[in-house]
């Protein structure tokens, strides 16, 4: 199947840049990781539902307010429902289509089309035939694709983990990873019994040290998850340690080899890591965040003991 052909219409007709007729002129600033994120074109009603899904992390920028020179600019236009393919998405994972190009990437999904462009920085834009209930989850699912192409730009990604912190904040943070039912949410839900603070059981962002030697810093995304207010703000918290998790009878860690953990990070960097164009630099980053992080393999029972075999030790 081509790309594009299991949600749109025409994809031969995918736009090949970015322009069209804007939804307004209402224009939002997201303070996420790598940003600030500057998306202009929104009508009242999409502006009104980003600034309820992510609260105090948008704000709004008057219609004619030049973005700074270091935000990500952002597009918004309208497309024809027909334009999108009806899906049952009953009993369906969620996964969008993308085609990767040197200069570009192009995405489709339900109810959008989006693509990002280089020249020279980063930009995007996303056209969708929904301004309602529904435009929340598309404007978000965009935002997860152009922060994920600008943290690895900056030599950070985004991964799928459970990250859980120790107070008080300067203490760290834990990244918890693994595939799709490996127990992330379980994991975090036992966390929070223990008086631990989830800053994300879906995704999170890990972004490198602020000085030399400095530990990689762990960053929470206001993403949707299953735990936690995702739009609450928390302060970048050092990485403490990287661990693939698998549940079991009894409490352990063992290690995990450089190349395992090479591999688990990059399963777990969604995005890019289907993107051909962009693998070498993928690599580079994550080996360096992985050298500068120790790495281990814990199995957790639904005890919750797991915390006591983490807390007294240096991994």
């Amino acid at each position: 199947m081509s790309f594009g052909e299991r949600f749109l219409t025409f994809p031969d007709l995918f736009p090949a840049r970015r322009a069209g007729e804007p939804w307004g002129e209402r224009q939002v600033s997201l303070d996420l990781p790598g940003g600030p994120y500057r998306v202009a074109g929104l009508s009242d009603r999409q502006a009104e539902a980003a600034g309820e899904r992510f609260g105090a992390l948008c704000r709004e920028e008057g219609p004619h307010t030049e973005a700074a020179g270091d935000a990500v600019r952002g597009l918004l236009f309208r497309a024809p429902a027909s334009d999108f393919r009806a899906v049952d998405t009953r009993g369906w994972e969620y996964a969008m289509d993308f085609e990767h190009g040197e200069s570009s990437v192009r995405l489709a999904g339900l109810h959008l089309m989006a693509r990002l462009d280089w020249a020279p920085a980063l930009s995007g834009a996303l056209w969708t035939s929904e301004e309602g209930p529904l435009f929340p989850g598309i404007f978000e699912n965009f935002l997860r694709v152009q922060v994920a192409y600008r943290l690895l730009a900056l030599g950070g990604v985004v991964l799928h983990s459970a990250g859980i912190a120790e107070e008080p904040p300067g203490k760290g943070a834990f990244l918890f990873l693994g595939p799709s039912g490996a127990g992330k949410t379980t994991l975090s839900r036992l966390s929070e019994a223990c008086g631990r603070t989830v800053l994300s059981d879906d995704m999170n962002a890990l972004l490198p040290g602020p000085g030399p030697g400095e530990p990689p810093r762990v960053v929470k995304l206001p993403f949707t998850g299953d735990l936690g207010e995702r739009r609450e703000a928390h302060p970048p918290r050092p990485l403490r340690g990287l661990l693939r998790i698998e549940k079991g009878p009894a409490d352990a860690l063992r290690p995990l080899s450089s190349a395992a953990t090479l591999a688990l990070l990059v399963a777990c960097s969604p995005f890019v890591n289907a993107d051909p164009h962009r693998q070498d630099l993928l690599l580079g980053v994550l080996s360096g965040l992985a050298r500068a992080a120790p790495a281990r393999v814990l199995t957790f029972s639904l005890a919750g003991g797991f915390w006591d075999i983490l807390t007294p030790i240096s991994l």
